[in-house]
């Protein structure tokens, strides 16, 4: 798979467990989601995640996952993506 593939394919997963998740998830959350939902390790999350995907989501002082606007939550919940 591409360098460009796979990073389309993180931020599609981060996405998904961003807003699906009935709290913020925290770096270790996602990590491990990340490799039971596409079978890889992601090394680095933390500073991966805004080149990723963009200012959708936010990694909090706290280091928790958070999709920054409602209603983006709202579409990628609905299945827009």
């Amino acid at each position: 798979m591409s360098q460009d593939a796979r990073g389309k394919e993180l931020a599609k997963t981060i996405l998904m467990w961003a807003a699906c998740a009935f709290r913020p998830l925290t770096i270790s959350d996602l990590d491990g989601a990340l490799s039971l939902d596409i079978n890889a390790s992601f090394p680095r999350s933390e500073e991966s995640i805004a080149p990723l995907c963009g200012q959708l989501v936010v990694v909090d002082r706290y280091r928790r996952v958070k999709v920054v606007y409602e209603t983006a939550r709202e579409f990628l919940v609905t299945g827009g993506f």
